[in-house]
């Protein structure tokens, strides 16, 4: 799944610091979770689906802590972060969304941070 992530510039860029670069990659990955763009869904049955989904979206939340602390690494605000995540849930469960890629949606959204 690594492979998929890294094919935004900010991954590959050596200015970046590894911490930050780590928390960007943790965002995106909550992100596309929580909107069901798991991946290669081999093995996982539609009930652990529905849970990575749920505890995906549960994640971004800024009442915990371990959010406030990735986007901390991140240097994003952590409300900045649930506005731009609710949005994107808004846009993606409306079908605005259905003729992109949500993964590069995503990664660019997060080029920006």
């Amino acid at each position: 799944m690594m492979r998929n992530i890294q094919s935004a510039n900010f991954i590959n860029n050596p200015e970046v610091l590894p911490e930050k670069r780590f928390a960007k990659a943790v965002l995106i990955r909550a992100f596309l979770d929580s909107v069901g763009h798991i991946g290669n869904l081999g093995s996982m049955s539609t009930y652990e689906i529905r849970v990575l989904k749920s505890q995906a979206y549960n994640f971004i939340s800024t009442s915990k802590k371990r959010f406030r602390d990735i986007c901390e690494l991140a240097d994003a605000n952590p409300g900045y972060i649930v506005n731009l995540h609710s949005n994107l849930t808004y846009q993606y469960s409306c079908g605005k969304l259905k003729d992109l890629n949500t993964q590069y949606v995503v990664e660019r959204l997060f080029q920006k941070l």
